[in-house]
């Protein structure tokens, strides 16, 4: 995958996700005041489904492109060690597999970019702040400013999860979901832009 390919998966990609993002708003305010709270509700789950899966997904792009773009600044080592290195060192006899962990000049970036892209370490936990964290600033390593997204993501993943539970939620009026529109699209737009930028250093 070149940048210009990743470029364009990533934009088509958000593109579709803010549309639908938009959609769901737009019923939701022109819902009759019977059908408003669970329109509001739906409307809240768009929100956090398309943060969760954007931010994975990018992830996922990102690191296919490092396949065949290697990175100078990229810490593949630590990464690669931190889910799978472990692993080999605890459970790999002596020999050629538990030198290779002992030295990650014998590994191909391919092979550190494989057990970093795998579904356990992409997908494996949902939309919150530390989510949001782990996967921007240690598996992507990109420059993204998490901390003004702690509020959002905690109160987002809240009502989330009620909704999701069959829990009685506050969620009943477009004013109650009104506010995580903006920050979303922010979040978004956010990890689109990062992402793209530190390709364009490659």
């Amino acid at each position: 995958m070149n940048y210009e390919a990743l470029q364009q998966a990533l934009t088509a990609s958000l593109t579709w996700r803010k549309r639908e993002i938009q959609q769901a708003r737009d019923l939701a305010e022109n819902a009759r005041s019977i059908e408003e709270p669970y329109l509001c509700r739906a409307w809240t789950l768009v929100m956090y489904a398309h943060c969760d899966q954007y931010i994975k997904e990018a992830s996922r792009m990102y690191l296919e492109f490092l396949r065949y773009n290697p990175r100078e600044s990229y810490d593949y080592w630590s990464i690669w060690r931190a889910f799978r290195g472990k692993q080999a060192m605890l459970e790999g006899s002596d020999g050629p597999n538990f030198d290779a962990a002992l030295n990650p000049d014998s590994i191909s970036k391919q092979t550190l970019i494989n057990a970093i892209a795998n579904r356990e370490v992409i997908d494996s936990g949902n939309f919150n702040y530390k989510r949001l964290r782990f996967l921007t600033l240690i598996v992507m390593q990109i420059d993204f400013d998490c901390n003004s997204y702690i509020g959002f993501c905690r109160t987002l993943k809240t009502k989330r999860d009620e909704i999701a539970h069959g829990e009685r939620s506050l969620i009943s009026e477009v004013d109650d979901c009104a506010p995580w529109f903006d920050p979303t699209l922010s979040l978004l737009d956010g990890i689109h832009e990062a992402v793209l930028s530190v390709a364009s250093q490659s």
